[in-house]
């Protein structure tokens, strides 16, 4: 299904047809908010996978992936289209050198490791943190490296009227956006369409993680 047809069928299910009640940006803001960022997040995808890239500097102990995030060609930041990381992480030394170091989410156990402040000394980075969008390479670096690890993208957003979802998503990404054009109008149906959304893509309530969702309920 085509972007023109998405936004019409959101248009319907909100009860606005024209311009003047719900505008077209704000109709697009809400399909390519789900479309890039809840659904993708909430069903772990990885359909777009690639190497991505974090200079490591001299003294530097983090690094924000909207900062610091690059392609291959190390001049384009994509920290903004980065969903998340994963193993392996290869820490390249120089051109002629790279080796694996080891990659962890585990906030605790890192830190028992290297305690904040009680272990700064410089080095070779062996291991590497990940939390939330921010990696902490240690021992902090002491010199430049190339930190490279496995990216999982979110899909490039809607704008053409022809554009279509890279994978069959089209009644979910209605579904989402209604929901979230309802939630925001502080409508009490909302939570009627982001159970629509859940079972669309089959999603249990149960699970702690898998809520109606919604920018009130999660920050993606």
């Amino acid at each position: 299904m085509d972007f023109t047809r998405i936004k019409a069928r959101v248009r319907a299910n909100v009860g606005y047809s024209g311009t003047d009640d719900l505008s077209t940006t704000r109709v697009a803001e809400a399909i390519n908010h789900v479309y890039t960022r809840v659904i993708p997040a909430v069903l772990n995808w990885k359909g777009l996978q690639q190497w991505v890239y974090f200079d490591l500097a001299d003294g530097v102990a983090t690094y924000d992936f909207n900062t610091y995030a690059l392609d291959a060609s190390g001049g384009n930041v994509i920290g903004t289209r980065l969903r998340t990381i994963e193993p392996p992480a290869i820490l390249v030394v120089d051109s002629d050198q790279a080796g694996a170091i080891h990659f962890t989410y585990d906030w605790d156990g890192f830190w028992k490791q290297w305690p904040p402040y009680a272990n700064e000394a410089e080095g070779s980075p062996t291991h590497v943190l990940n939390k939330g969008r921010t990696i902490h390479p240690r021992p902090i670096p002491d010199d430049s490296y190339v930190l490279q690890i496995m990216g999982n993208m979110r899909p490039d957003v809607l704008s053409a009227p022809d554009d279509e979802p890279v994978e069959d998503w089209s009644e979910g990404i209605i579904l989402g956006a209604t929901a979230e054009i309802i939630e925001d109008d502080e409508d009490d149906s909302a939570g009627y369409w982001w159970q629509l959304f859940n079972d669309r893509l089959g999603i249990d309530e149960r699970d702690e993680k898998s809520q109606p969702l919604g920018r009130v309920k999660q920050n993606w």
